[in-house]
């Protein structure tokens, strides 16, 4: 990825064109077989889960058949991807839909679990301001002992000083290297204290 490229991550114009450009189905970092090993401890059938960032992800999907969690919203700023995930899924409880995840429409305390995998990296390229908003504002979305979980290249001296810990319990877990990823990775386990 050319680094002129990574400076316009923050503006939705630039998803708008990728994605009219490539269509194509694209995970960020990890695979749902790779990741739900270590984030099943969290997830419940039950659970209302709100995926920001997403983007052309199947990991929703994933989530809703495989996991069995139906009651999924998967969010992105751009109208482009919206239209085509939701094309391609029609599923009853799982949602696609145009949102800011720095400034969401939905109500505070309506989630058990906010997942941003690449989000907040993205905005970290060009916009490192916009990501204190995308935590805070997951804190308003999150009921008290939910789960915001963050799947991010940053290393925790770089990321925990944005969670305050009078609001956030952090844990944090060193994701394993894969056939498709030999740079360190790390999950945040962020629950909502207060």
């Amino acid at each position: 990825m050319f680094q002129h490229e990574k400076q316009q991550y923050h503006d939705a114009v630039y998803w708008e064109q990728r994605y009219e450009k490539q269509p194509e189905q694209f995970d960020w970092y990890y695979a749902y077989e790779d990741l739900i090993p270590q984030l099943s401890f969290v997830l419940h059938k039950n659970h209302k889960v709100l995926c920001i960032g997403n983007g052309n992800s199947i990991f929703p999907v994933q989530l809703y058949d495989s996991f069995g969690i139906t009651n999924i919203i998967a969010s992105d700023i751009s109208k482009v991807v919206t239209q085509q995930m939701n094309s391609k899924y029609n599923k009853q409880g799982l949602v696609f839909e145009v949102d800011d995840a720095t400034s969401s429409h939905h109500a505070s305390s309506s989630f058990d679990v906010v997942f941003d995998k690449g989000c907040t990296d993205a905005l970290q390229t060009g916009a490192p301001e916009l990501v204190q908003k995308v935590i805070d504002e997951s804190h308003r979305l999150l009921k008290t002992g939910g789960y915001f979980l963050l799947i991010s290249f940053g290393v925790p001296y770089k990321r925990l000083h944005l969670f305050d810990k009078e609001k956030w319990d952090v844990g944090i877990r060193k994701l394993k290297e894969t056939e498709y990823n030999e740079e360190d990775y790390f999950c945040y386990f962020c629950k909502k204290i207060q």
